[in-house]
């Protein structure tokens, strides 16, 4: 049984929702306080493209409210034309903002793949029973998808109700046709990008039955609030009395580990271990991502597989994607992390409660 409970409240423009385990905040959405302020990252639009520049091997485009895109690599688009892309990152307020043109519509049971046809089910659904159960549930309204278009069901499909399951598939066809039936001739909006709680609906998952608990006010009767406020501070106290300092830069973010008082090695390669188990929730939470380099207490070379091995099975149970690239000539490890949500800090910092903890 599931020791976790999602918690929604109204916040902003939309909602606030944290995960939370035996206390403890293991995963935090939150809308921003104003549309001002709101993002397009997780929207389909329609982009018109700009030139193509060799040097840089991408194409600038313009975005809804003029904002600037750039999809990198060739494409074949006329200057001027206008065609949907997919806002699939966050960047720096002075970057242009990335687009793809791999669409994909995600849902909490399926997702559309447009131009990349097949059926496919999730290999985490290991019963035969419920894979054949829903083959014969897809192929029933398979009928109405487009040729181009592919399918995937999720792992969470095999907890659906056949109707749920059908409705969200003839919904994800329905905002295909917006997507491909349609002519644009400017920039537009054609897909909203998903706000906090619709966002928890479709990528959370976790072990059934767990508690949801939705009202007013229920962040305060959980603590949440607390602990997001040390989310904010650049320091993260480990529990054998090191520490981690989290600075976001505008070309990465910095993680310095330190062992405190205790400077030995048995002490420095502890606090390495107990670092690299906190640092997925710390990026999770945080919404950091992009390049991440992470300095370390001493650590000699032999031990750089621990270490390596403690941040893998950290951040399987964080649910996050963060690669390992590599370890550099100084002795600092380089992660790359998608940045797949806006900052936190980004949002609170114009909250008065959180305004003493910048």
């Amino acid at each position: 049984m599931s020791n976790v409970t999602v918690l929604i409240e109204k916040y902003g423009i939309g909602h606030a929702v944290a995960a939370v385990e035996k206390g403890i905040v293991i995963d935090f959405l939150i809308d921003p306080l104003t549309e001002a302020d709101a993002s397009i990252v997780g929207s389909i639009v329609a982009a018109k493209f700009d030139r193509h520049l060799i040097g840089i091997n991408g194409t600038f485009v313009t975005l809804p409210n003029n904002k600037k895109g750039f999809l990198r690599g060739v494409n074949n688009k006329q200057v001027h034309f206008v065609a949907p892309v997919y806002v699939d990152t966050y960047t720096e307020i002075h970057k242009k903002q990335p687009v793809s043109t791999r669409l994909i519509l995600k849902g909490r049971y399926v997702i559309l793949t447009p131009n990349r046809p097949g059926l496919s089910i999730s290999r985490r659904i290991k019963s035969q029973i419920i894979r054949d159960n829903l083959c014969d549930t897809v192929s029933r309204v398979s009928g109405n998808l487009p040729t181009s278009c592919g399918l995937i069901v999720r792992s969470q499909a095999k907890f659906a109700n056949e109707s749920d399951l059908v409705f969200e598939i003839k919904e994800k066809i329905h905002q295909y046709s917006l997507i491909f039936d349609t002519d644009f001739y400017e920039p537009k909006i054609i897909i909203d990008p998903p706000k906090a709680r619709d966002r928890a609906i479709v990528d959370w998952f976790f072990d059934e039955p767990y508690s949801l608990v939705e009202e007013d006010l229920c962040f305060d009767r959980f603590g949440v609030w607390e602990q997001i406020a040390k989310f904010m501070l650049q320091k993260v106290e480990l529990k054998n009395g090191g520490f981690l300092i989290i600075e976001p830069t505008s070309a990465f973010v910095a993680v310095d580990i330190n062992t405190g008082s205790d400077v030995s090695y048995t002490t420095a390669l502890q606090t390495n271990l107990f670092a690299m188990e906190e640092l997925p929730r710390q990026l999770a939470i945080r919404g950091l991502g992009g390049k991440i380099v992470v300095e370390f207490a001493p650590l000699s070379k032999k031990d750089r597989f621990r270490v390596e091995a403690q941040f893998k099975k950290a951040k399987t149970k964080a649910r996050i994607e963060c690669d390992i690239v590599g370890w550099t000539k100084l002795g600092n490890l380089e992660l790359q992390k998608k940045r797949d949500k806006l900052p936190i800090n980004q949002v609170l910092e114009k909250d008065q409660r959180f305004k003493a903890s910048n």
